[in-house]
């Protein structure tokens, strides 16, 4: 398959220059990935890099993206969360500072519309449908809002 042509109808591009990655997201909902993958950024299980686009993992049914320093998070269209790559800040927000070369689903987060990196791109903000915030990940100037400069290994809902 021509993976050039492949990316003809692509939706949306987030494109993270410092760190050598781009990940175009096709109109069905798949993710695609091109450029440096050392930390597994790519969620295909490898850390190796591509010059050509090639399918960022398995996932199907995605309808929202984010990449930080050496990660990516992605939000289902169900509303539930993935993310693969470096988790040295625990921006995985499973718990540990184990990182992934393939998506891991952050287990209890669910009705998720949408995700941000913030903070250097170590830190991560989902937006729930009714409105909250959740955040974790590197909080060193407390940058999550949750009133601490404690690093949050899991979602933590912040209050405004």
């Amino acid at each position: 398959m021509n993976t050039l042509k492949t990316l003809k109808r692509v939706s949306a591009l987030l494109l993270l220059i410092p760190l050598f990655f781009a990940l175009p997201l096709k109109a069905q909902s798949r993710l695609f990935a091109v450029g440096g993958n050392a930390n597994g950024q790519f969620g295909d299980g490898t850390t190796t890099q591509q010059n050509l686009p090639v399918r960022s993992g398995t996932l199907t049914g995605i309808k929202s993206v984010a990449a930080g320093f050496a990660f990516t998070v992605a939000v289902g269209q169900d509303g539930t969360v993935s993310r693969w790559g470096d988790n040295s800040s625990g921006q995985m927000g499973i718990d540990s500072f184990t990182s992934s070369s393939t998506p891991v689903s952050i287990v209890g987060l669910t009705g998720i519309s949408s995700v941000s990196v913030a903070s250097l791109g170590i830190s991560v903000l989902a937006l729930k449908t009714n409105g909250t915030v959740c955040a974790w990940g590197d909080n060193v100037s407390g940058q999550l809002g949750d009133g601490t400069t404690l690093t949050q290994l899991t979602p933590t809902p912040i209050f405004c």
